[in-house]
């Protein structure tokens, strides 16, 4: 690869010659480097330590002396990958700033804006909230967290639900997705849905009334509330082109963990061809997730081939299971059918990945279809 092509995919002059000396060299002390690179040997260590941090170099300590190596050129693309990965990051930062920095061109109509620190200025905001909207009210969170890094707060976020549906106020949350613990009474009266996979914003943004208030959680909190109309509506449409997305790709075990707790939450599912690789990666927490479904009266039905029975999943107590489908068949594709969501789900080299599709219509063809096989006797031949 020339060094021009690296210069265009982000690598400076540099870091591009210093590499392309190291593919040539392979293992080797700075010396060689300097000599081939033509870097002088001031500002060659510095591009190495560059290079280790982006993954394409690394070293090793001989008789107290540190050698250097390239990293296979395919690493290349797992930096594409990455640097791809931050920059849909950021401009999902972006675009979350974008009808704050609309409505500051606009800036026809009044606004004010109020600023919170530390742990009381953050529960004077939630309950701001609910004290501002009336029984029947909705608001809207995206990005949803507990602050992980402040215990206390997952304690507050529990009272503070209860108190929130008492007074009759309902709430939608897109969590972000990597959120693996939810403060149980979030869901009372409250609708639960996750951010895309890719998409994990920094910061969390509630929509109430004509107010937008944005919290970044970090060891001392901090938030602020801009209270204009034009900037509220431009964050809901945000908030909606979310919230309504009928079909979203996940990728791995926690992807899969998520989906278990979403089907939990709807008392009830249905597959065809589930064999139960997720209950054999994630033995512990099957473990609290089936005796959370005993607790809430969960039932599921699966459909399966006959290599399966006597596995986990056939032998829990609200589990109904027939083997009338092919190994063929069922090790295809994994089709999970709960609330109003259909769920594609493969296994590709060891790791889950899921098409989520919610449709209404298309779950209830694909629960007819389910009912059919269920209620049919197929012989396998």
């Amino acid at each position: 690869m020339e060094a021009r092509l690296l210069k265009e995919i982000g690598l400076t002059e540099g870091e591009s010659k210093v590499y392309m000396a190291l593919l040539e060299l392979g293992t080797t002390t700075t010396g060689p480097v300097v000599k081939k690179s033509g870097i002088s040997a001031s500002k060659v260590y510095d591009i190495l330590s560059k290079l280790t941090d982006k993954g394409l170099v690394s070293h090793i300590i001989k008789a107290k002396t540190k050698y250097f190596r390239p990293a296979d050129p395919e690493r290349i693309l797992d930096y594409l990958d990455e640097k791809e990965k931050r920059i849909a990051e950021k401009k999902e930062q972006v675009r979350a700033y974008i009808p704050l920095l609309k409505a500051k061109l606009e800036g026809a109509e009044k606004r004010e804006a109020e600023v919170f620190e530390g742990r009381k200025g953050i529960e004077n905001i939630f309950y701001t909230i609910i004290s501002d909207l009336k029984k029947g009210d909705e608001y809207y969170v995206m990005g949803a967290s507990y602050g992980e890094r402040q215990e206390y707060l997952y304690d507050f976020f529990e009272q503070y639900h209860k108190e929130r549906a008492k007074r009759g106020i309902k709430v939608k949350l897109l969590f972000n997705h990597d959120v693996k613990t939810i403060v149980p009474t979030t869901k009372n009266l409250g609708e639960i849905r996750y951010m895309p996979q890719d998409v994990k914003t920094p910061t969390q943004i509630i929509i109430w009334k004509d107010n937008v208030t944005t919290i970044t959680w970090q060891d001392k909190p901090i938030a602020f509330t801009i209270r204009n109309r034009k900037v509220a509506e431009s964050y809901k449409a945000y908030f909606d082109s979310y919230w309504h997305q009928e079909t979203k790709v996940v990728k791995g075990l926690d992807a899969i963990q998520n989906l278990f707790e979403e089907m939990l939450e709807a008392g009830h599912a249905d597959f065809i061809g589930a064999r139960g690789y997720f209950m054999d990666l994630r033995p512990k927490y099957t473990d609290d997730w089936e005796k959370r479904a005993i607790e809430k009266g969960f039932t599921m039905r699966n459909i399966v081939d006959p290599e399966v029975k006597g596995h986990r999943n056939t032998r829990m107590p609200f589990s109904q299971t027939k083997y009338t489908i092919p190994k063929e068949f069922s090790r295809l594709s994994v089709f999970w059918i709960y609330g109003n969501k259909v769920v594609i789900s493969n296994w590709m080299q060891d790791k889950p990945i899921a098409i989520v599709i919610e449709n209404k219509q298309l779950h209830n063809m694909y629960q007819e279809q389910f009912n059919l096989l269920w209620e049919k006797e197929i012989i396998i031949r």
